[in-house]
């Protein structure tokens, strides 16, 4: 990391056979895809960050691409390339270990938000109602709510029923509207009449 402080990514010619094998088993290193160019850290689409989080079931368990491809021998000690030429080719990003967990989630969790927004004509709506349909139109809980809950009138949504519980762990509405604002993906504007609304750039 210190002799490519501006790059992402390493060439593998940089590394023993049994340092690649050490470094990619721990979760320090990961290939790169050799036929696409986007990076895995800029802003988030089909070939960015999707492709981390699909990455693991694109091939069948059990096959060898599953786990590598032809060349996945030259990790293993003792194993030998069946092409030994790509593996001076091969590039490497420099990742963090068990980040697969937080980066699915969190595609899932953008993909979700833009797809309320994209549901409407002009893909935008009043944030209050953005926020109302990410926590799944759950019941305001106050005495009205209360009372008819006592009374078994209660015909509301519970928390743990909705997406925002099942799916993404009770992730905050404001936290993945900062992070899509953040990534490009969303942009706020006043709408003069009802307030602040949200609207999707892409």
């Amino acid at each position: 990391m210190n002799a490519n402080p501006s790059s992402a990514s390493i060439s593998g010619i940089a590394f023993k056979p049994s340092e690649l094998s050490t470094l990619t088993g721990v979760g320090l290193l990961t290939s790169v895809n050799a036929t696409s160019t986007s990076s895995y850290f800029g802003s988030p689409g089909s070939t960015s960050l999707t492709a981390i989080s699909s990455s693991g079931s694109r091939h069948f368990a059990g096959s060898l691409e599953a786990v590598g491809g032809a060349s996945a021998t030259q990790h293993i000690h003792g194993g030998t390339s069946l092409n030994s030429s790509r593996a001076t080719l091969t590039s490497y990003n420099f990742s963090l270990p068990s980040t697969g967990t937080h980066i699915k989630l969190l595609v899932e969790a953008r993909t979700h938000l833009l797809g309320i927004l994209k549901k409407t004509k002009y893909k935008e709506m009043p944030l209050d109602i953005l926020k109302e349909k990410w926590e799944g139109g759950v019941m305001v809980h106050g005495e009205r709510e209360d009372r008819k809950k006592a009374r078994g009138e209660f015909a509301g949504v519970l928390p743990g029923r909705t997406k925002k519980w099942k799916t993404f762990y009770g992730m905050r509405f404001e936290w993945i509207l900062e992070e899509c604002l953040g990534a490009g993906l969303l942009e706020l504007f006043e709408t003069g009449s009802v307030g602040r609304a949200v609207r999707a750039t892409r």
